[in-house]
C-alpha cells in the first residue's frame, strides 16, 4: 500500500464558535475519519501568527491525516459520501466553515530527510 497524507485546511464559521468547532473537530471528526479504511492517524495544528503570505493566515487550522491506500481519490470520495449520506457515520458541525475548506492528498516523492542525514 502506498502512503499518503491528506492535508485539510479549515476555519470555524466565527470566533464566537471556535471553541465548539475545536471540540467537535478534535473529539468527534478526526476520530470518525481514522475509522475509515486506509486512514491510520491524524494530527491537528493551529497556525502561529506568522504567515509569509497573509496577515492573519487564511486558514487557522490544519489537519494532517495519514493514509495507506493505493487509490487516494477513492478514499477521499468515501469520506465525502459518508459525510453527506449518513449523518450518524460522520456527523458534521455547522461551526465548520464548509465553504472555505481546502483538502488534498499528497504523495511522497522523496524519502524522509532528517538533520542526521
Amino acid at each position: 500500500m502506498a502512503k499518503h497524507i491528506l492535508v485539510v485546511l479549515s476555519n470555524a464559521v466565527s470566533e464566537e464558535r471556535e471553541q465548539e468547532f475545536n471540540d467537535w473537530y478534535t473529539n468527534q471528526h478526526i476520530q470518525d475519519v481514522v475509522k475509515f479504511p486506509g486512514f491510520t492517524a491524524a494530527t491537528r495544528y493551529v497556525a502561529s501568527l506568522v504567515d509569509m503570505a497573509h496577515d492573519p493566515p487564511r486558514w487557522k487550522y490544519l489537519a494532517i491525516y495519514e493514509a495507506e491506500t493505493d487509490d487516494p481519490a477513492q478514499a477521499l470520495e468515501a469520506l465525502k459520501n459518508a459525510a453527506s449520506a449518513d449523518p450518524n457515520k460522520m456527523p458534521m458541525s455547522d461551526s465548520l466553515d464548509i465553504s472555505g475548506i481546502y483538502a488534498c492528498f499528497y504523495t511522497p516523492i522523496t524519502d524522509r530527510v532528517t538533520a542526521k542525514g
